[in-house]
């Protein structure tokens, strides 16, 4: 645009109202492309708010833009107008014939040459991660978590200590809440364990050899554990690779047992 650039200087237009008129283009691109960034973060944040699960990835409900994320942006977008901009405004506000241009320099060319395979090779970058995120997320999908996970509802009680001092009490809530979880209409099976499947709270405890002697506390093993009705495998449809399930008869009077 040099030779438009010239005609403007040979109608009077100032260097510094060509300069003016560079930077006003450039910001007005990078002003669109600014709001198409706050435009497509606000749908991403709801749709992902609607279909992932709440617990898990602790997104925050839909709301308004942050004031941080409007700063920044509007920092990004100020910062590419002056880094994008600089450049063709001290070349063509210096511009001041109608003559043809002359033909780039060596290190002009090497520079543009450059600049064109920065950009090629930061594009590149961007659409094999695009690519990479997309295959794990899809591969994510697919992983089979070891229980079923369709058609399950869960749902957390916290039973007061001051009424369920002790152990018994709460299995015997328990054994009285699942009756009446299994006579209302859809349920096909319910059952109680003390941390469901993929929550972040984690219930560990010390293990060894029962025919050993207690290691120390820095070399005994860490295990999760966890605390679950009889019917709870068949209830999230875990598959038993050898062996039985837990029963009615499995009581803490009964022998004692464990899957694991």
């Amino acid at each position: 645009r040099e030779h438009e650039f010239g005609v403007r200087a040979a109608l009077g237009a100032s260097r510094a109202r060509r300069i003016r008129q560079v930077f006003l283009e450039t910001g007005l691109i990078a002003a669109a492309a600014g709001a198409g960034g706050l435009l497509v973060q606000t749908v991403v944040q709801r749709t992902l708010a609607v279909l992932a699960p709440q617990d898990l990835l602790a997104l925050s409900p839909p709301s308004p833009v942050n004031p941080r994320v409007l700063l920044f942006t509007l920092a990004a977008t100020l910062l590419a107008t002056l880094l994008f901009g600089l450049m063709p405004a001290l070349r063509l506000g210096g511009s001041r014939t109608l003559r043809g241009t002359r033909g780039a320099s060596p290190a002009t060319r090497r520079l543009r040459a450059g600049l064109v395979a920065a950009e090629v090779a930061l594009a590149s970058m961007l659409i094999v991660t695009a690519v990479v995120l997309a295959q794990s997320f899809a591969k994510l999908q697919a992983v089979d978590p070891g229980f079923r996970s369709g058609r399950l509802l869960t749902a957390r009680l916290s039973l007061p200590r001051s009424r369920y001092p002790r152990a018994e009490l709460s299995a015997r809530f328990v054994e009285a809440l699942r009756p009446r979880l299994l006579a209302l209409p859809g349920v096909e099976d319910a059952a109680a364990v003390n941390v469901v499947p993929l929550n972040n709270y984690r219930a560990t405890a010390h293990v060894w050899p029962a025919e050993r002697a207690a290691p120390p506390p820095e070399e005994r093993t860490n295990a999760q554990y966890r605390m679950i009705s009889p019917s709870y495998i068949r209830t999230f449809g875990v598959p038993l690779i050898a062996g039985r399930s837990f029963d009615d008869h499995d009581i803490a009077r009964s022998e004692h047992v464990v899957l694991i």
